[in-house]
């Protein structure tokens, strides 16, 4: 399991159906969440990153309340609302971020290598980030977990060879930037797929020496250690939802 220095209780409130939506602070930010989605998760680094002030309303996303349908017609999380202005899906959220608050940089300076992020990110969605759903059913056989198991390893292969190209300690260089922040919550969440599938062997680390290096470099960086969940509360999250 790989370490990090800060634990998130998960003791957060969740509006849900039934509930009123909190009034909004003019001028102040505000992102719907949900404590342990991904994508959301993607947001909330990128607002940490930036040191941006706002705020956080969790929102339940089976029982979803009736405000929030009518801020965000695919009631997804995360939605960034600021005043009567609104904004959703994880990267677009994210790219805002980065070009409204400018310090740090998350893209290369350079156009193509910028781009190329930009691709990497969406090989990662969908090549690796997909293939966690299957998993967290909870329905597949032991040769189906071998057969996710090295389709998952074979496509993170792209991300190793990434690295050792680079020759940097995250892809941007040596801080994070906006392809490391994108890929995090799934990668953090290995072990949560090994919990739920113990024939999963992600990463082995004679294969994978600078993704295993990687992550616990990811896991120490604030921004995004901050927000992974107390590992046992997400493994009781995920049990009540399969």
């Amino acid at each position: 399991m790989f370490k990090t220095v800060i634990k998130v209780a998960k003791n957060t409130k969740h509006f849900a159906a039934g509930s009123e939506c909190p009034p909004l602070q003019k001028d102040l930010l505000r992102i719907y969440s949900m404590y342990y989605c991904p994508y959301a998760q993607r947001t909330r680094i990128v607002l940490n990153a930036k040191n941006v002030q706002h705020e956080t309303v969790n929102v339940h996303l089976v029982e979803k309340p009736d405000w929030f349908l009518k801020i965000n017609p695919l009631a997804k999380v995360p939605t960034l609302q600021l005043n009567d202005k609104i904004m959703f899906e994880s990267m677009v959220t994210c790219d805002y971020l980065d070009e409204t608050y400018p310090d740090p940089p998350l893209y290369p300076k350079d156009p193509w290598a910028k781009g190329w992020d930009r691709c990497l990110i969406e090989v990662f969605e969908a090549k690796v980030a997909r293939s966690f759903v299957k998993f967290f059913l909870g329905t597949l056989d032991k040769e189906a977990v071998r057969e996710t198991t090295e389709a998952i390893n074979s496509n993170l292969e792209i991300f190793e060879e990434e690295l050792v190209k680079r020759g940097t300690k995250f892809f941007l260089g040596d801080r994070p930037g906006m392809l490391d922040y994108a890929i995090f919550p799934w990668l953090e969440r290995l072990p949560l797929m090994k919990n739920f599938n113990p024939d999963f062997h992600y990463l082995p680390k004679d294969r994978f020496p600078k993704m295993n290096t990687y992550i616990e470099n990811m896991m120490q960086d604030e921004p995004a250690g901050s927000t992974v969940a107390v590992f046992d509360d997400h493994v009781a999250f995920v049990e009540e939802q399969i």
